[in-house]
């Protein structure tokens, strides 16, 4: 009888879980904001020699400011480096790229030429690389498409091949960042090498975290001491979150 319950209950948890997974109509949750901020981790590969240095990295994408363009307000998009060792954007004093959202839609402008959009994730028109609105015809690129209850919000999220997730109001998670959602692990045995691998955090303009990725436990590994609630920075609010810790309060 118990091993009857059990597969009931564990058949029904299963159902749950299938049900919760469904594409539904949800409100859209918008990706781009002024003051928002992305936290990624990239893994560095040095052939020295014969051997291979491999080290970890972390950069940040950051929204500050608009301009007009062709009539359009963009949000400017700034990088900057959180590592000893750079991503590969030389400067930090200008936007690298514009970006504006147009309805589900998401497009960007690149201030350098430096070649992020030239496999734009949707294939939809020129700068678009998100499209959130009309899936009909990249259905093959991903494995999966379903809606998950992720930060108090149904989103929708598209799993790619090489573990990325491309998440409504989140951005990619996996080999891709805000600017460049989908991007290849590398196959060279022999080469230097940078690739992303993975979200750490996303932030809002004062800083609070409002989603942690699947890097956030890599990047705790090497946050600051003092550094409790792990957004990279030691202040008052590390503090707060140690009181709620000891009071047992979540």
């Amino acid at each position: 009888m118990k091993s009857l319950f059990f597969s009931i209950t564990l058949a029904l948890a299963c159902w749950s879980n299938m049900m919760m997974a469904e594409i539904h109509e949800h409100e859209y949750v918008p990706l781009l904001e002024d003051g928002r901020q992305w936290i990624y981790s990239f893994e560095e590969g040095i052939w020295l020699g014969e051997e291979l240095t491999t080290r970890i990295g972390f950069y940040k994408l950051y929204l500050q400011g608009d301009t007009v363009i062709d009539g359009k307000k963009h949000l400017k998009c700034y990088y900057k480096s959180l590592s000893s060792n750079s991503y590969g954007w030389a400067n930090e004093d200008y936007p690298i790229a514009y970006m504006r959202e147009e309805g589900k839609l998401i497009f960007a402008v690149d201030n350098e030429n430096n070649g992020f959009y030239d496999e734009p994730l949707y294939g939809g028109p020129e700068g678009c690389i998100y499209n959130f609105e009309d899936m009909s015809n990249v259905e093959e690129e991903f494995k999966d498409i379903i809606d998950v209850f992720i930060a108090g919000k149904w989103r929708r999220v598209f799993k790619w091949y090489y573990n990325t997730d491309i998440i409504e109001g989140i951005g990619a998670d996996g080999f891709g960042d805000l600017l460049y959602p989908v991007q290849h692990g590398t196959t060279c045995s022999h080469c230097d090498y940078k690739d992303d691998d993975g979200l750490v955090m996303m932030l809002d303009k004062d800083g609070n975290i409002l989603y942690k990725g699947s890097a956030y436990v890599k990047y705790l590994e090497t946050k600051p001491a003092g550094d409790v609630n792990g957004d990279g920075k030691v202040n008052v609010s590390d503090v707060a979150v140690l009181v709620n810790l000891i009071l047992g309060i979540k």
